[in-house]
């Protein structure tokens, strides 16, 4: 198995945090540009998360379907 992204963790709570400030940024963008902005942000963000840890990672799947899984 592969490296785990520990919940509570520093690197943990780093992502989280990005993951929210795109949510935020994507629920409060006044136009569709702008959506489109925030969710390649969170796609590359998404693409870093299993690249490093795995699709399968609980902890990837929680942040992933919490904040990044953005519909335009």
């Amino acid at each position: 198995m592969g490296v785990e992204l520990k919940d509570g963790s520093a690197e943990y709570w780093e992502y989280k945090e990005m993951a929210e400030d795109i949510y935020r940024d994507f629920c409060a963008a006044n136009d569709t540009d702008a959506k489109r902005r925030h969710k390649q942000r969170g796609d590359r963000l998404k693409s870093t998360l299993i690249s490093e840890y795995g699709r399968g990672d609980s902890n990837v799947r929680y942040i992933i379907d919490t904040y990044l899984d953005l519909r335009v």
